[in-house]
């Protein structure tokens, strides 16, 4: 599935605003299918709605030693490691997908601010076992076209 970025979350990773690489607080939450992407959302209000509830489910943290920003030829790449979300958990994230943002992911806040969007394949889903999702190598890539 493809990378989305919101606007605002965009602008903040090539503005400087966000140092994806060194940034404190990065996390992940699951959204379910009835989540449609808009390049508008810009907090964790305008998705917090949709946000997965099932049994044993919680945001993650993205920690800053999993994520880097490299140059590849012509491409500048955003990474992170794999997000793991439990090893007994139930939940269905099918049709859904994983949203980043900044902030605190014991305490998510209205406020925090959305950085991109990847739409997870379908099946996604667990039943009392281990739900990782796989981030791919440069989850966010921006290409000089020249």
């Amino acid at each position: 599935m493809a990378t989305q970025t919101y606007n605002s979350g965009f602008l903040r990773l090539v503005d400087g605003t966000t140092a994806w690489g060194t940034v404190a607080d990065v996390y992940a939450v699951l959204v379910g299918s009835g989540y449609t992407f808009s390049r508008s959302h810009s907090t964790y209000a305008d998705v917090s709605a949709q946000e997965i509830t099932d049994v044993d489910y919680a945001p993650q943290d993205v920690p800053a030693a999993g994520r880097s920003v490299a140059l590849s030829t012509n491409d500048v790449l955003f990474d992170c490691g794999d997000v793991s979300f439990g090893s007994e958990v139930t939940i269905d994230a099918s049709g859904g997908g994983i949203i980043f943002l900044l902030g605190a992911e014991a305490t998510p806040q209205a406020s925090d601010p959305l950085l991109f969007y990847w739409g997870l394949p379908n099946p996604a889903s667990s039943t009392a076992g281990t739900f990782t999702v796989r981030v791919p190598n440069g989850i966010i890539r921006i290409t000089d076209a020249a």
